[in-house]
């Protein structure tokens, strides 16, 4: 499965549970769009935000229930995290793959 975002593509990485891994996913979905709203940030600002306020006009909206932690964020680069009940998964600009491997 892939999903494009902000004109890259964006793999979804498939493991032991193929839910933690589906666009559908509640910690997925949150990561995408803060990685979507991110790319705004960055092309309006030429770097990218560490405060989830900044996303927020951008149309981020973390998935119910979902925390969402801006891991690094700085003019080269981000790492977002966001968990559900002991589901962690990561997001960073520097790989295009949702991972359960943490990013810094």
């Amino acid at each position: 499965v892939a999903v494009v975002l902000a004109g890259v593509v964006v793999s979804l990485v498939s493991g032991g549970d193929t839910e933690a891994a589906t666009p559908g996913n509640a910690v997925g979905k949150t990561l995408l769009t803060a990685g979507q709203a991110e790319q705004r940030y960055f092309a309006k600002h030429h770097t990218y935000t560490g405060s989830i306020l900044g996303l927020t006009p951008l149309g981020f909206r973390p998935e119910k229930g979902v925390t969402m932690t801006i891991l690094r964020a700085d003019r080269g680069a981000y790492c977002l995290s966001a968990a559900k009940g002991t589901q962690v998964l990561y997001l960073s600009s520097a790989s295009p793959a949702i991972t359960p491997t943490a990013c810094s």
